[in-house]
């Protein structure tokens, strides 16, 4: 909702200082206007959340991969380990060899029965796959996209810039739901805080290090640094009040 008001005061009250952050907005204008807003909305999406990548061809799209998906081989494989982890007395009275090719001649059955109750629900999908056209008529995240992902890194987190088209598939994880609440939102923000006054701390001490001068000099050029850091932010935001 914030990004279409901005939007609006934009294009038809002419209000060109309006500028909005958007915190895990949902897909909602075409692709002209998600470029044509980069200037002045910022959507902010965490990781795995599922609803900037939600609408109806994302939801087609995974549903029809679940109906698609192998589940045999990883419930072959569950079952193997579990077998194998049984007591020896039990392996010696019930070879897993024989438990499992009756597991898979059963599950291949039952698979076979329940794909085939629903090619009539494959058809109808294919019938409402997206045209050229209706490719050109997806909604997109609106403005600059910057995607927080979780990372093996000393903060847990890294950002970067992103394309509605990166996440127009939904990415099914144990994190996909709690992602999109604002704690979540919060901690990696906070993280990336941290993480950018690392950098600045780590530039300056070592740029001091670097110079061929006395150790009073060295700080003060650290000192310098920071300072320079500390205003290079200042006046970007204020030629963008959204940028920090």
């Amino acid at each position: 909702v914030a990004a279409v008001v901005a939007i609006r005061l934009r294009k038809t009250w002419k209000l060109n200082t309006v500028r909005c952050i958007c915190f895990a907005p949902p897909p909602s204008v075409d692709l002209n206007l998600a470029k044509e807003a980069m200037s002045y909305i910022i959507s902010v999406v965490h990781d795995d959340d599922f609803i900037p990548r939600s609408q109806v061809a994302s939801l087609l799209a995974t549903y029809r991969g679940l109906i698609e998906f192998d589940w045999l081989r990883p419930a072959l494989e569950e079952a193997e380990e579990l077998l194998h982890s049984g007591p020896d007395w039990l392996k010696a009275t019930v070879p897993p060899k024989d438990v499992l090719a009756k597991m898979e001649s059963a599950l291949s059955s039952r698979m076979e029965q329940w794909r085939d109750s629903r090619k009539e629900t494959l058809e109808k999908l294919d019938g409402a796959q997206l045209s050229q056209e209706g490719v050109r008529k997806l909604l997109h995240l609106p403005g600059f996209i910057v995607h927080m992902v979780r990372a093996d890194n000393a903060i847990g987190y890294r950002a970067a810039q992103s394309t509605s088209a990166n996440l127009q598939k939904l990415h099914l994880s144990e994190s996909m739901v709690f992602d999109h609440l604002l704690d979540g939102y919060k901690t990696a923000l906070d993280a990336l805080a941290k993480g950018g006054h690392q950098l600045m701390e780590e530039d300056a001490e070592f740029l001091a290090s670097k110079l061929p001068v006395p150790e009073p000099l060295k700080e003060a050029a650290g000192d310098i640094v920071r300072k320079a850091q500390s205003i290079r932010q200042k006046v970007l935001e204020k030629a963008r009040p959204d940028a920090s």
